[in-house]
C-alpha cells in the first residue's frame, strides 16, 4: 500500500467535510478527533493490504471500504470511541459488528479485507 498516497486521500477527504453541511444535507461534519483515529488506523493497516476507498457518512464518521463486487467488500466507520462499526459481505456470508482499535488493527477484519481482496 502506498500510505502516503492513502494519507493524503483521507486527509483531502477531511478537508472536504469537516464543516456542517458538508453534503447540502445537514451532515455532521467531520472532526480532527474522528480525522486522527482514522488516520491510525491507516497507519495500522499491514502494508500487503490495497488502500481503502474513503468516505465520510451523515454522522461525521469516515467510513473504510473494500471492495471487489457486491459479494465481495468490507467497510467500516470509525466511531470517536475508537470502535469499529464494520460489514462484510463475502460471497453468500455476511459478517457484522462491532471490533475496538486500540493499537493494532483487528484480526477479524484483516482476515475479512484479505478474503475480499483474493483473487479466484
Amino acid at each position: 500500500m502506498d500510505k502516503v498516497a492513502a494519507i493524503k486521500e483521507l486527509t483531502d477527504l477531511f478537508k472536504e467535510c469537516n464543516t456542517l453541511n458538508w453534503d447540502g444535507y445537514n451532515a455532521n461534519s467531520v472532526t480532527a478527533e474522528h480525522y486522527n483515529i482514522a488516520l491510525k488506523v491507516l497507519e495500522s493497516l499491514h502494508p500487503n493490504l490495497p488502500p481503502p476507498f474513503f468516505c465520510a457518512d451523515p454522522y461525521g464518521c469516515i467510513c473504510f471500504e473494500w471492495y471487489r463486487d457486491k459479494k465481495n467488500l468490507v467497510t467500516f466507520s470509525v466511531e470517536l470511541s475508537s470502535s469499529l462499526i464494520y460489514l462484510a459481505v463475502i460471497g453468500d456470508k455476511t459478517w457484522s459488528g462491532i471490533a475496538e482499535f486500540g493499537t493494532e488493527f483487528p484480526p477479524l477484519l484483516q482476515d475479512l479485507i484479505e478474503k475480499v481482496i483474493k483473487e479466484d
